[in-house]
């Protein structure tokens, strides 16, 4: 949906408010583009927690990753994946014999 609103002489623009409650936030993110202005409604609070979620997790893999013995060949070793537990070489070698069988 597309709605044509005028800037004040103070340059600011008012938003809908139906699109206001339907994003259920007060704060929204401006990114200039090339050819205009592109806006979208964030959540403050859901993004510090989402970073704070992935802080605890680069830390757990950061414990994991040290306690591994240091002659332990690790592919596949990314938080993404699998919380950072990554797979032995050896294991993953077994697994793939298993699946030629």
């Amino acid at each position: 949906m597309e709605k044509i609103v005028k800037a004040t002489s103070r340059g600011q623009i008012t938003l809908p408010a139906k699109w206001l409650r339907e994003f259920k936030t007060d704060q929204f993110i401006m990114i200039r583009k090339k050819d205009g202005i592109k806006i979208k409604p964030v959540n403050v609070n859901e993004i510090l927690m989402e970073e704070e979620n992935r802080l605890a997790r680069m830390k757990e893999y950061e414990k994991i990753r040290k306690n591994r013995p240091k002659n332990e060949t690790v592919i596949f070793d990314a938080i993404r994946d699998n919380n950072g537990e990554g797979i032995p070489a050896e294991d993953f070698i077994k697994m793939i014999e298993e699946i030629d069988e």
